[in-house]
């Protein structure tokens, strides 16, 4: 097969994997931290009006899903890709940041959410690059 569409599909399996673990972890904070009554899950009005109800353990578990989702994507794509490992990591970095970027905007938050939520993919990307060390960029 050949490299580039290996390469491609690292950047879809880290993609894949760092929804998937967005997913996952957002989920358990729904288990720990169920939505309140007054806040209808289908509609963003409901949640817009109602998002100061919103515990803040519930908005750290997004964070954290945010932060490992692109940490995890990242790692696959580095670890996956043949040739273009930093390139791959990174597009996926992004991806997972747009990605909490159009939730931010589309969703009202606090300002330390946003905040954070804007510096979590890429600290995790920056810590997956620093843990993987050096990658050469071609196939061994």
């Amino acid at each position: 097969m050949d490299t580039i569409i290996k390469d491609i599909l690292a950047i879809m399996a880290g993609g894949f994997l760092g929804a998937l673990t967005v997913m996952a972890i957002q989920m358990t904070g729904h288990h720990f931290y169920p939505l309140p009554d007054n806040i209808d899950p289908e509609s963003v009005e409901s949640i817009t009006a109602h998002m100061t109800d919103v515990s803040i353990g519930a908005m750290l578990f997004v964070l954290l899903a945010w932060f490992l989702g692109a940490f995890t994507g990242v790692l696959l794509a580095i670890k996956a890709a043949p040739i273009r490992k930093k390139m791959a990591g990174g597009l996926v970095g992004v991806i997972q940041w747009l990605m909490a970027i159009q939730t931010l905007n589309m969703l009202p938050h606090p300002m330390w959410m946003t905040v954070a939520g804007v510096l979590a993919a890429p600290l995790a990307t920056f810590i997956a690059f620093m843990l993987v060390g050096p990658q050469p960029d071609e196939e061994t």
